[in-house]
């Protein structure tokens, strides 16, 4: 009787996902070796759970000195440990070819180099091939390995279609190869979360300066644009004296960062407060959440503050655009452009009551195109997809 409940509630699931039938996709092995923890890598651990609970079996592979296995461990997933010390490490490949033999997963989503490609050569041991998807969600300054990517996967997965089109404009990759997968994101817990109270020495900044409030969240890193932003903040302030910027977040800029704060004497109207736990009541409280970066595959800062009805002004790079479509409460700016951006800054400060209206109208559009179902079936789709690949 128990299992039949189980199996009509991940019916149910299934259906509520519009998922293709459980019984397609009955297992699915995660594998990342990065020893960090980052979206990329909540991501998996989201979707192990969400297949999980609709039925679909998830196991991940990773140094079980990781951030992402002590997490997984934490959460009650099922997690087997791999060193994966290097791309052709023949420790993690014995021992990833003896679990996907003995497991006979449907699918392998790898997400890093040294799991991929030994994940990509252990499946080669299996009986049927389990099909193998990697996950890319960014691209540095080196091309991509074309010939490995072609031979050893089905499918490779970008988080935005301008990911998607840079990488197949570097030669090599035909469309049928590259699909997009946009982050899931559980707005349910940033809706629970957007009551939760700040750290207390941010509540008292807040309180003790009323005024403008401008968000950003996101590492401190370069390319994140927070020294650019600084500049165009400080042109704001001789027309708007009383704006604030939250800085939120932590990397390796942060000390130049609060230098440049103090070199521009702004220490008055901008906090860098560092990593805060709960970006929700941090995102509810802005009047603007701002994303100046120089270089965005997806960005997942915009989609949150668009979902929770917060307008958002960001440069126009990358997949940024993808996150503003059908939603008017997205205003772009010309990355790097302190005109463009002092312009675009100024008028959502002039025309925000109307703003507002249209992030709050735009909201569900947002939401759909980014919810965790959607990422789950979208997931699923590739996987058996790459079947007849």
């Amino acid at each position: 009787m128990a299992e039949t409940a189980r199996q009509g509630l991940a019916s149910e699931l299934a259906l509520a996902l519009r998922m293709p039938p459980v019984s397609s996709v009955q297992k699915v092995l995660f594998t990342e070796s990065s020893p960090n923890v980052g979206g990329q890598e909540l991501q998996i651990l989201q979707q192990m759970q969400r297949l999980s609970d609709s039925g679909v079996e998830a196991r991940l592979l990773a140094p079980p000195s990781s951030g992402v296995a002590r997490l997984a461990m934490a959460r009650g997933l099922s997690l087997s440990a791999v060193d994966f010390r290097s791309a052709l490490d023949p420790q993690s490949l014995v021992r990833a070819i003896a679990i996907v033999r003995s497991w006979r997963p449907d699918a392998i989503v790898s997400h890093s180099s040294h799991d991929s490609y030994v994940c990509a050569l252990a499946a080669r041991f299996a009986r049927p091939r389990p099909v193998l998807i990697r996950i890319k969600t960014y691209q540095g300054a080196r091309r991509p390995r074309t010939w490995a990517l072609n031979r050893f996967f089905d499918k490779l997965l970008v988080p935005s279609a301008a990911l998607g089109t840079e990488l197949q404009r570097g030669g090599g990759f035909t469309p049928s190869s590259v699909g997009i997968l946009y982050p899931g994101i559980d707005f349910a817990a940033l809706d629970r979360g957007r009551t939760l109270p700040l750290p207390r020495e941010v509540e008292r900044w807040l309180e003790q300066r009323p005024g403008f409030l401008v968000i950003q969240a996101a590492m401190l890193r370069p390319e994140k644009g927070h020294l650019f932003m600084l500049e165009v903040f400080k042109e704001f302030l001789a027309e708007i004296p009383d704006a604030r910027y939250v800085i939120a977040g932590d990397g390796p800029m942060r000390s130049q960062i609060e230098d440049r704060v103090r070199d521009l004497d702004l220490r008055d109207h901008v906090l860098v407060a560092g990593l805060v736990s709960a970006v929700a009541p941090l995102l509810a409280r802005a009047d603007l959440v701002v994303a100046p970066s120089f270089v965005e595959p997806l960005g997942m800062l915009q989609a949150e503050a668009l979902g929770l009805g917060v307008p958002v002004l960001a440069s126009n790079v990358g997949g940024i655009p993808e996150s503003f479509a059908d939603s008017e409460a997205g205003i772009l700016a010309v990355a790097g452009s302190k005109e463009s951006w002092g312009r675009a800054l100024r008028g959502a400060h002039d025309d925000h009551a109307a703003l507002r209206a249209k992030a709050l109208a735009g909201a569900p559009s947002v939401r759909a195109r980014f919810s965790v179902a959607a990422n789950i079936q979208r997931l699923l789709e590739m996987i058996v997809a790459g079947r007849t690949s």
